[in-house]
């Protein structure tokens, strides 16, 4: 693929994004337009690096999507053991009211075991809420990483116009650019530190679900109600 159809790949919208909402830092396909035929050249790899990064951005959107949609299912497994626990208080007055001791008894086995349930339920939840929290930390993190490559390309393009000697390249300084870089990867660094902590604590949480639930699964009643 030639540096100019690569070109041509980024869409209009990768070319405001983040950092780029900076007039300052955006060199336009106006000005660049100018240069050589083969200066497109010396900005490909960057070119490459930003549509790497969209494409990490929409991967990172999917993962927020599904651990939200995760995290319905746990809130629907504790309104479940809501349901199950007030059908099973219901079957305990009754055998209570019958003066029915083993139903009774069962009917309280099943009552505390939906109790069981739903805390297991809510552990999940929490452990959803984990992973929601660390999802959206790496979309986060995928956003900076694209604003961070877009900004790159601006200041190679702005590089080219500089060693072309273009009068264009006076709209642009090169202090701004490095100062821009450096802003965005130490917010990058920050991100990183955030999603290793977040990755820890939602690990923990899924953890002590799946052990609360292998607990659960060996104790139930032969016979649950509902």
């Amino acid at each position: 693929m030639s540096g100019r159809s690569l070109h041509l790949l980024l869409p209009a919208v990768l070319l405001a994004a983040g950092c780029a909402s900076n007039d300052k830092l955006v060199v336009s396909d106006l000005e660049t337009a100018r240069l050589p035929a083969g200066a497109v050249e010396g900005w490909q790899d960057e070119q490459l690096e930003v549509i790497q990064a969209r494409d990490e951005v929409a991967r990172a959107e999917l993962g927020v999507s599904d651990a939200e949609r995760e995290l319905d299912v746990a809130k629907a497994e504790v309104e479940v053991a809501d349901a199950q626990i007030d059908q099973a208080q219901k079957q305990l007055e009754a055998a209570q009211r019958a003066r029915d001791d083993q139903a009774a008894q069962r009917a309280e086995e099943q009552l505390e075991f939906f109790r069981e349930k739903k805390r297991v339920a809510e552990s999940h939840v929490e452990a959803q809420q984990r992973q929601v929290e660390l999802a959206k930390t790496r979309q986060e993190l995928a956003e900076t990483r694209q604003q961070l490559a877009q900004l790159r390309l601006n200041q190679t393009k702005f590089q080219a116009l500089q060693e072309a000697d273009d009068p264009a390249a006076r709209n642009y300084s090169a202090q701004e650019f490095d100062q821009a870089v450096a802003e965005q990867q130490q917010r990058l660094a920050q991100l990183r530190r955030q999603v290793e902590s977040q990755q820890g604590q939602y690990t923990r949480a899924r953890d002590e679900w799946q052990q609360q639930l292998q607990q659960l699964e060996s104790n139930a009643p032969s016979t649950p109600a509902g």
